[in-house]
Order: C-alpha cells, then sequence, then structure tokens
C-alpha cells in the first residue's frame, strides 16, 4: 500500500477569540479573526491517523497589525503539504491582571488569585526587607514595584500597579505586619535609688522589709529594648504592714512581663517622745528627741511641775 497523500484536518479548535472560534470545514483552508491575547489556544487533528500537524506563529501578536498563524499538515507520504491560514488582527488588550506573585518570605492571605486585589501577611520582627516579584498575565500589559521593599514595624503596604495595553489600570496591595520585638527585659533595677543586686529578669517576686522610720519606697528600672516600656516607677507611700507594688515591662510587640514586690513596714517601736513641754519652764535649747536628759531651775515655792508631752508610740508606756 502507498502512503496516504492525505494532508487535511478533521479537527480545528482555537480559543481565545473575540468571536469565540472559527467555523472550521476541511476542505476551507484560510479563517480569520480578532483577539486581544498574544496567542491562541489551538488545537488540530488530521484526518489521517498518520499524518501530522504543526502550529506556526502562534505567538506574540502585535497590536495593529495582521498575525498570522499556520497549521501546517503533512500526510503519510511526507511529500504531500497543506497549510491551513489564520490571519489574526489583534487589538489593545484590557487585560491588567496578574499572572503570579510573590514575596519572599511572605504567605499571601487569601493565597494569589488574579481577581484578588488586597492580601494581608505577617512576619516576624526579625524581616526587615522582603523582595517582590511580580508577572502579568498578557505580556504587552506593564507593572511597576518597588521590587525591594523595606519593613517597618507595624503595618506595610506594598502597592503592585498594572497597566494594560489599553490603558486600563489595576493596583494589587499587600498589607505586610512585621512584628515588634518580643524583648521586655530589664538591664537594671533601683529600690529607693540603690541598684537591686539580687533582681533577675526571671524571678517576678521580691520581699522587702523595713523598719517603721522608713515611709516610701522608690521603684525605678531601665529597659534593655528602646521600644520596650516600663510602668510603676515611681515613689509609693508606706503604710505600715505588707503594700504590693506592681511593675510592668511590655514589649514593643505588646507582651507584657510583671514584677511584683511586697513590701512590709514595720510597726512603729519606740520608747522616745514626739515633743516635751514644760509649763512656765521653756527649755533652754529646746526639745531634741535624741535628748534624754534637761536642767531646769525652779521658783522656790514650786512643788511640782505641769508637763506636757507625746509619745512617737501610741503604745509605749509612761
Amino acid at each position: 500500500r502507498a502512503p496516504s497523500s492525505d494532508a487535511t484536518l478533521s479537527r480545528l479548535n482555537v480559543s481565545g477569540l473575540k468571536n469565540n472560534t472559527i467555523n472550521f470545514k476541511p476542505n476551507v483552508f484560510n479563517y480569520t479573526g480578532t483577539t486581544e491575547n498574544t496567542q491562541l489556544g489551538i488545537s488540530a487533528t488530521p484526518t489521517h491517523n498518520k499524518a501530522t500537524a504543526e502550529i506556526i506563529g502562534n505567538h506574540s501578536f502585535v497590536f495593529g497589525t495582521k498575525n498570522v498563524v499556520i497549521v501546517r499538515v503533512t500526510a503519510e507520504d511526507r511529500i504531500t503539504v497543506e497549510d491551513y491560514t489564520l490571519t489574526i488582527n489583534k487589538e489593545s488588550s484590557k487585560n491588567a491582571n496578574l499572572r503570579n506573585l510573590s514575596i519572599s518570605g511572605v504567605r499571601l492571605n487569601p493565597g494569589f488569585s488574579s481577581n484578588q486585589t488586597v492580601y494581608k501577611a505577617t512576619v516576624g520582627h526579625d524581616i526587615t526587607q522582603v523582595n517582590v516579584d511580580a508577572i502579568t498575565s498578557d505580556s504587552n500589559a506593564t507593572v511597576q514595584y518597588g521590587q525591594v521593599q523595606t519593613l517597618n514595624v507595624g503595618d506595610n503596604y506594598v502597592d503592585i500597579k498594572v497597566v494594560s495595553e489599553s490603558g486600563l489600570r489595576k493596583t494589587y496591595t499587600v498589607v505586610i505586619h512585621r512584628e515588634g520585638a518580643d524583648d521586655n527585659t530589664l538591664t537594671d533595677v533601683f529600690v529607693n535609688e540603690q541598684r537591686q543586686g539580687d533582681f533577675s529578669n526571671d524571678v517576678r517576686n521580691y520581699t522587702y522589709r523595713f523598719p517603721y522610720e522608713v515611709e516610701t519606697f522608690k521603684l525605678d528600672a531601665q529597659a534593655n529594648h528602646e521600644k520596650a516600656t516600663v510602668s510603676g516607677l515611681k515613689e509609693y507611700p508606706l503604710t505600715v504592714g505588707e503594700n504590693t507594688i506592681i511593675m510592668n515591662v511590655t514589649a514593643e510587640n505588646g507582651e507584657v512581663v510583671t514584677f511584683k514586690y511586697s513590701v512590709t513596714r514595720d510597726p512603729i517601736n519606740s520608747a522616745q517622745l514626739k515633743h516635751l513641754k514644760v509649763q512656765n519652764y521653756p527649755f533652754e535649747n529646746g526639745f531634741d528627741l535624741a535628748r534624754t536628759h534637761y536642767m531646769l531651775t525652779v521658783d522656790n515655792e514650786m512643788t511640782s511641775l505641769q508637763m506636757d508631752f507625746e509619745k512617737i508610740d501610741p503604745k509605749a508606756k509612761v
């Protein structure tokens, strides 16, 4: 049997045309169509199963020109060749979509879709910079964006602007939230203006005991990270008994650690007088809390003295 010379197609499907498809007939070899795309979807089936079909020129259509696509069929005999010719009018594309959008080290939420224009993402504090990569669906569209984006703590807006071949504009926005530092440690703590030698960031509770004469508790501290804040730093009046003082350290990312100071002020325990007066006989140099002996000269006829005094400790006995 001689090889077949049949170089026709039994089927020719074309997608991507404005009028959807062509009215194919095996014995019709020239077709026309209009598209906004830079190439078409073409599938061809030869009539004879030993014939082959080759698609030529189906790429990089140019706006405003006639673009020729040839479906070349070679018969089984490898001599007979038929060309099915598609003359395509390329119109300016209105496609301002992205085909792909990716950012290094970032997971987009939701996942990328050409119809979704707003995304969110979160990165850790140690991520200070990301690389952006965007590819347009239409090769004739243009895209503008900063390929390298520096991230500040908080929300960072990354805009990717696409302009279609026809001038249609579309913007994709990614909001990247960079977390703040999680450092809520302290470098130094001062109690009553003295460095707290036993302070450790791993110890959250401290106990102090002071005699009655200590009336205040002053707390001061220095955060390790410049963006961390410390609350509860001031001078507290102490009441007799237990006093609870709270110091909070808040990291840049909002994480809080609490230090508790349980401060006990002892009750008064004194055998001293707060003041002492003798009626009609003032002390030469006045009353002195630290002095326990006084000399007075009284009239000869004076047989008793009227004394006025107040104890420091109300429970002391005189």
